[in-house]
């Protein structure tokens, strides 16, 4: 009996063993408008394992297949995929993303009750709220680069019959705003076109989560539920472009700008 015992014991071992051999930790990066993947180098094949966009030792980074080309719809559809994938079961997620990527993530977790298992997301330069930018549909689309980019405007991020900004499924979303200074000298023509302060693609209202547009100094005022604001309230000293590895960076994984 003792014997017995001691292997169904033993049993028990080995497979609490084999289930927390196979959990990993897992950071999962993608970017914003008319990108595929955070380096676009994810293509069509799904998932690449990066280092050289934000590195933590003993865990996962992945360059995930998200594509920002076509539509918003499209985009979440790639993005729950990705996070079905990689983040249920054992497995354990931190996500990373930029511009119109954080509206994709928000529109994800409003209209999904997965419980994926996500500690948190950061998105750098928040393009949650929409971009006037976007408004000017020639110079939108020549800057970025695709026809999606004349449709991420607070129109179109904003709807009035759109998903809910407020339910997160629970999870946080940490955002970092950008402000272009007079060493940003390129930017002021796009900068011209947002209200208050910006990081000439982005206005604050969006990158810092405002439940409002409008005209805004500060990142620090009101937010969505479960949305905050990291770094100065002043943004910081970088243009959109130079945002995208502020979330990373901050949190020790490198690559600053």
């Amino acid at each position: 009996m003792k014997r017995l015992v001691m292997m169904l014991a033993l049993v028990l071992v080995g497979l609490f063993a084999e289930t927390s051999a196979h959990a990993a930790v897992r950071n999962i990066f993608y970017a914003g408008t008319c990108s595929y993947g955070w380096s676009d180098a994810a293509q069509n094949s799904g998932y690449q394992t990066v280092d050289e966009f934000g590195f933590w030792s003993g865990e996962e980074t992945w360059d995930a297949y998200v594509d920002e080309r076509t539509s918003t719809s499209g985009a979440v559809a790639g993005l729950k995929s990705t996070l079905d994938q990689l983040c249920t079961g054992s497995n354990s997620c931190y996500v990373f993303t930029y511009s119109q990527g954080g509206a994709i993530l928000s529109k994800l977790f409003s209209d999904y009750s997965t419980n994926w298992n996500i500690v948190w997301a950061a998105v750098a330069a928040n393009n949650e709220g929409g971009s006037e930018l976007s408004s000017a549909d020639w110079l939108a689309e020549l800057v970025l680069g695709c026809s999606y980019a004349s449709h991420v405007r607070p129109a179109d991020n904003r709807p009035s019959s759109g998903w809910n900004h407020n339910d997160t499924n629970g999870k946080t979303i940490k955002n970092f705003g950008g402000n272009i200074g007079a060493g940003h000298a390129l930017w002021w023509v796009t900068s011209g076109l947002l209200p208050g302060e910006d990081d000439g693609v982005v206005a604050f209202h969006s990158s810092g989560a405002s439940p409002s547009t409008g005209s805004y100094s500060s990142l620090c005022g009101s937010h969505w539920t479960n949305h905050t604001v990291l770094g100065p309230c002043g943004g910081y000293d970088y243009d959109h472009l130079e945002m995208k590895t502020q979330a990373s960076c901050y949190y020790g994984g490198g690559n600053c700008p």
